[in-house]
């Protein structure tokens, strides 16, 4: 696919981090990222992940909507509607797969008091580890932003790629996931992000040619 191709660079960051998710899975066990970070706090990267988590929340994309509603409707509507999607899988899969949060995971191994807790940050509990909204939700706008406009500026796309990579790895430097929580979550964000760009290419090609029958 030609757009693909044109979106190479934020196309091969996100496989990129998806063979990294993938080799510490591997060479790891479940927890130990968190332990690293709970091990190894800085007081920038505290504050930059407490705020950056929040580049995959709702207000993210109301401000990007808003934005859009000045380059084009269709745009605008179809990033709205990627965040309905988002929050429509995300929910109904954390309680399909019902896999324990860091918080209920390093209190059963009577570790929680042992880890070194970002200041200000609220651990969710209960079973809604898997997948990771947050990653789902920045990777799937932000992807979905590359596909819209990074055609003719390629490298626009890896400053899109930053804030989705801030998310994902804010969510298990906060201690709220696992890796296996960020890769797929990453993985189903990027495939929402392609399928929502094509659904905008086919409403733009319908309206172009009702536009041209018009003038016809």
């Amino acid at each position: 696919m030609k757009f693909l191709k044109a979106n190479k660079i934020f196309t091969l960051a996100w496989v990129i981090y998806l063979l990294v998710c993938i080799l510490l899975l591997v060479n790891s066990k479940q927890g130990d990222s968190i332990r690293f970070f709970s091990e190894n706090r800085i007081g920038f990267f505290d504050l930059l992940f407490k705020h950056g988590t929040k580049l995959g929340e709702e207000f993210a994309y109301l401000i990007v909507v808003i934005i859009l509603l000045f380059v084009g409707y269709g745009k605008a509507i179809i990033t709205g509607l990627t965040g309905f999607v988002v929050m429509m899988l995300s929910f109904p899969m954390k309680q399909f797969f019902s896999h324990p949060r860091p918080k209920m995971f390093f209190k059963n191994l009577g570790e929680l008091s042992d880890l070194n807790l970002v200041e200000g940050v609220e651990l969710h509990s209960h079973f809604t580890s898997f997948p990771s909204g947050h990653t789902m939700s920045a990777f799937a706008l932000y992807g979905l932003l590359s596909f819209m406009f990074c055609k003719s500026r390629p490298r626009v796309a890896m400053f899109l790629f930053i804030p989705a990579l801030l998310v994902a790895l804010s969510r298990v430097y906060l201690a709220q996931h696992f890796v296996k929580d960020i890769l797929f979550g990453g993985f189903l964000g990027y495939i929402i992000a392609l399928l929502m760009y094509l659904i905008l290419l086919r409403i733009e090609k319908y309206s172009n040619m009702r536009k041209h029958l018009s003038i016809s």
